[in-house]
């Protein structure tokens, strides 16, 4: 009995360290450097390409330590996908099921407006466009001096 006890206790320790072992999964969105310190200015160790697997291994601010290839290093954080799960194909060409950690969880991002633009420099709709050059064409007034020099400056004659 004492034995079976032991022996369970020993299997249960086993499989938790085997899942606290256990790294999340991740591919590159894109072609990226690989720092040795979480910071832009840090030194290159080398640049993977797009939809290479990488295995996560900490997150520190907006970075996160990955290793790649038997390497490790800093890449930004929104330069991986996350795998949900282990079971979930890795790959860097899949941008449907991005989970860049601003969505909610079911992986829908909305924002609220267009982020350093003021209304006025907003580009603005063809109909909208349309009716300021109307308006604009129309507040034009043509006296009969104005259309004498248009007409002698364009070498024009009037009937």
């Amino acid at each position: 009995m004492k034995k079976q006890i032991f022996l369970m206790i020993l299997c249960f320790g086993l499989n938790l360290e085997a899942m606290a072992q256990e790294q999340p999964l991740g591919a590159l969105l894109k072609t990226t450097r690989v720092m040795d310190e979480p910071y832009r200015d840090a030194n290159v160790l080398f640049s993977p390409r797009k939809g290479t697997p990488v295995k996560i291994l900490k997150k520190k601010g907006g970075w996160l330590k990955v290793q790649v290839n038997n390497q490790t290093g800093w890449v930004k954080m929104f330069h991986v996908r996350r795998a949900r799960n282990k079971q979930e194909t890795i790959s860097g060409s899949d941008l449907s099921q991005l989970a860049s950690g601003r969505s909610g969880h079911n992986n829908v991002l909305s924002t609220t407006g267009i982020r350093g633009k003021q209304r006025a420099k907003t580009q603005k709709s063809p109909s909208e466009m349309r009716n300021n050059a109307l308006a604009k064409v129309m507040s034009i007034k043509i006296t009969p001096s104005k259309l004498r020099r248009f007409l002698k400056k364009g070498r024009l004659r009037h009937d």
